[in-house]
């Protein structure tokens, strides 16, 4: 069974619907169904009928033992799963908004921006698979090696973020790269941290703010070209207009 974003896959018909006992299509009970599809594979391989039945030494039906052991795994995946949703956001397609309860702040994107998975947002050299579970929202208004828009928890903790203050954090990032915009401001309910600096080819922006005791991190990159003034402006008024705590 193929745990989905919006919900699950029916393993038997293949519908798609939120996380339930039952598909709502064949009405199939998933749990039993899985359970019987495992007994089926073993015979298959053993080549003979087990009793599946057959009751433990206390008196306990092996069947029924594979029944709650399979609901319990698909009870804790799904927990897992609507857990990892719930931190990533909901993102509407239709409307470019992007909204995250967990960490409370939203973002509306222009609706022909591309969201983007970490595979196809790799060219940014920044990116990790490794780190797929801290990227909350990845967006190009063309492709992300022109421009890429990376909403994430941020590598450093609150507390560090804390302890060395803004200034010393800038004072590190221009220790590596050369800073050229550093400012603090509150944007539409949240303060808002926020440095410039050039990297390799491009222009980078990082944007911090906390948000349920994390620190969130929120970047943007463009070549240096000519008309990178241009773009950068266009993006940070992007920042200041659509950005807002809930």
């Amino acid at each position: 069974m193929a745990m989905k974003r919006d919900g699950m896959t029916c393993p038997k018909c293949g519908v798609q619907q939120p996380l339930a006992e039952s598909c709502s299509s064949c009405q199939i009970i998933i749990a039993k169904y899985l359970q019987r599809q495992s007994v089926l594979a073993g015979r298959e391989q053993a080549g003979v009928t087990p009793p599946v039945t057959a009751p433990l030494s206390g008196g306990f039906p092996i069947g029924r033992l594979l029944l709650a052991l399979l609901v319990l795994a698909w009870l804790v995946g799904g927990y897992l799963w609507s857990g990892r949703s719930a931190a990533k956001g909901v993102y509407q397609a239709g409307s470019g908004r992007y909204t995250n309860q967990k960490f409370k702040f939203a973002l509306q994107l222009p609706n022909d921006w591309k969201i983007l998975t970490v595979k196809q947002a790799i060219q940014c050299s920044t990116l990790r698979d490794q780190y797929a579970d801290q990227y909350l929202l990845l967006a190009s208004p063309t492709t992300p090696a022109e421009c890429l828009l990376v909403v994430n928890i941020a590598g450093i903790s609150l507390d560090y973020f804390r302890n060395v203050g803004w200034e010393g954090l800038v004072a590190e990032i221009n220790g590596r790269n050369r800073v050229k915009f550093s400012e603090v401001r509150s944007i539409n309910g949240l303060t808002v941290y926020r440095v410039g600096y050039d990297i390799a080819e491009f222009y980078r922006e990082d944007a911090y703010f906390e948000a349920a005791n994390k620190l969130i991190e929120l970047y943007y990159y463009v070549p240096l070209a000519a008309d990178t003034g241009e773009r950068i402006s266009r993006l940070r008024n992007l920042v200041n207009e659509k950005l807002q705590r809930l």
